[in-house]
């Protein structure tokens, strides 16, 4: 899974890395929390 760059300034300092595809849903439910964390 490849994770993009943004230019949204919450995510510019996230370097771009590769994750193992058992790690995906594990990251996505992390950054959904992270997201509704800083709303």
């Amino acid at each position: 899974m490849r994770v993009p760059r943004t230019s949204d300034h919450r995510f510019a300092k996230l370097p771009d890395i590769d994750l193992a595809p058992r790690h995906a849903e594990a990251l996505a439910a992390g950054v959904v929390r992270f997201v509704e964390a800083i709303r």
